[in-house]
């Protein structure tokens, strides 16, 4: 069975806004050594990783946070990528 995860992260409008500029630039080659196959830009970002995980990063409409949404085969491997993902959204 496939475990999956949402997560909301705030930011400052600033944050924000550094956010969209890594989403516009090239993708990551991986997130917690997963290698991204594929990415996906409709309504968001949706990076597709080895394995079958994947993680959508999508800004909310209605709230100042991006909402990070995860799926994989075991909770190891959704903690993870969840961190990986966060971490990136957030620019660290």
């Amino acid at each position: 069975p496939c475990r999956t995860r949402r997560v909301n992260i705030h930011l400052t409008d600033r944050a924000q806004a550094a956010f969209r500029e890594r989403l516009a630039g090239p993708p990551p080659d991986s997130f917690a050594g997963h290698k991204v196959e594929d990415m996906v830009t409709i309504d968001g970002r949706k990076f597709l990783l080895e394995g079958g995980s994947w993680l959508l990063m999508r800004e909310s409409g209605t709230e100042p946070l991006v909402r990070l949404y995860l799926e994989a085969e075991t909770d190891a491997v959704l903690d993870e990528i969840g961190k990986a993902g966060e971490a990136f959204i957030r620019g660290a």
